[in-house]
């Protein structure tokens, strides 16, 4: 069972798959695209092609159920192994980056005997899917996920439920930022700033709204306030992530001494093995 978990969790950490031709099998598919969706991860080399269930934690986010491995015989059918079921539940949490994926077609579910919905599922989806922590939680959870537009359907829906709810804001305020609708962000960021001045959050997506919308002058103000709010317990990489902002809002000033000190500033707060820190290194800091 351990050689077992270890091959999934190779598979799930992107080392490459096999290829093989399976007509009915097309993996193009995001995971934020297969909610409540049997699906099909590409072939492993030693136990075939992992199939499953994936569905939404409201706490945990995006999670795949691994039903089981398939194999495909010389004749098409495809023919399960039932080693994992038997040796209880496994389950992946999924983030981004993961893709190509295949739905498993209507066909092939039959096939392998697998019922539409899986029996348990009912637990994590409510009988009541217009309330405003329903949508709220979806939100949170495609914002996660990095599709914020599909989040801000949700969010939208619990707004109308209660506008002034800070965590559905904040949401919708991030969703803005992703989608690149700064205009819409700052918005609510400037409203919701009064209310809550200590709030660094609300000045990191504020700063990040006024640098995308190109008003670098009022994203370097908001970014040095909220740098000076940021508690104790906070991770330094969330600092580095406003520093680094900041510093390029300075590049965008042709600032270039002030540029120069806060990307070694973000350079102090980021670890070593983080995407930022390696980026700001190929940027000659």
């Amino acid at each position: 069972m351990k050689n077992l978990i270890l091959s999934i969790i190779i598979l799930f950490c992107g080392f490459k798959a096999m290829s093989q031709n399976v007509p009915d099998l097309k993996f193009d598919q995001n995971f934020t695209s297969c909610e409540k969706k049997w699906v099909v991860f590409e072939r492993d080399a030693t136990l075939g092609y992992p199939f499953g269930f994936i569905y939404i934690d409201s706490t945990a986010g995006f999670t795949f159920d691994l039903k089981g491995f398939f194999s495909v015989l010389p004749d098409g059918k495809f023919v399960a192994d039932s080693t994992v079921s038997k040796n209880g539940l496994i389950k992946h949490r999924l983030g981004p980056g993961i893709k190509n994926i295949a739905l498993l077609p209507a066909s092939r579910i039959k096939e392998l005997n697998l019922p539409s919905e899986p029996y348990w599922l009912k637990i994590y989806y409510p009988a009541v899917k217009d309330s405003l922590y329903y949508n709220y939680r979806m939100g949170w959870v495609y914002n996660a996920a990095g599709a914020p537009a599909i989040a801000l359907k949700h969010l939208e829906k619990a707004y109308q439920v209660n506008p002034a709810d800070d965590k559905v804001r904040f949401e919708m305020e991030f969703a803005y930022n992703a989608l690149g609708r700064f205009e819409d962000a700052i918005k609510m960021l400037e409203a919701d700033i009064q209310n809550k001045p200590k709030d660094f959050n609300i000045y990191k997506e504020l700063g990040y709204a006024y640098a995308g919308a190109k008003k670098f002058e009022k994203a370097i103000e908001v970014f040095k306030k909220g740098l000076l709010l940021f508690p104790d317990n906070v991770r330094l990489d969330q600092r580095g992530e406003m520093a680094l902002n900041m510093a390029m809002a300075y590049k965008d000033l042709n600032n270039v001494e002030e540029y120069k000190k806060w990307m070694l500033l973000a350079k102090e707060y980021y670890p070593m093995e983080s995407v930022a820190y390696k980026r700001i290194v190929a940027s000659g800091f």
